[in-house]
């Protein structure tokens, strides 16, 4: 989730207001860890299997503020418009993620 994280920061060092790469960026780490989009055929068979979330502490810290990159550098309602956002958002446990999320904000 790092190297998410630091190509993170090197996209808006080159492309500043480059929504589409932030996009990119949060997409790769989606599919990295097979969050990605799902066609409805595989919906029923996928809702049956346990999901797949980020446990390491420290990966998670990484997926954190790589989450907050985006809300930190565009408005509110482009961050959340990135396809991508909720696919890596996905990989937060969604018993901690609100906390996880704010202590990162808060940080």
């Amino acid at each position: 989730v790092q190297i998410y994280r630091s190509i993170a920061d090197f996209v808006l060092k080159q492309y500043p207001n480059d929504v589409n790469k932030m996009n990119e960026v949060l997409l790769g780490v989606a599919k990295a860890f097979d969050a990605h989009n799902v066609t409805s055929e595989d919906e029923t068979r996928l809702s049956m299997s346990p999901q797949r979330y980020i446990r390491d502490q420290r990966a998670v810290s990484a997926l954190v503020k790589l989450l907050a990159i985006p809300l930190e550098t565009f408005t509110v309602d482009v961050a959340l418009s990135l396809h991508a956002f909720p696919k890596a958002l996905k990989l937060l446990n969604p018993e901690t993620a609100g906390r996880e999320l704010g202590v990162g904000k808060v940080l």
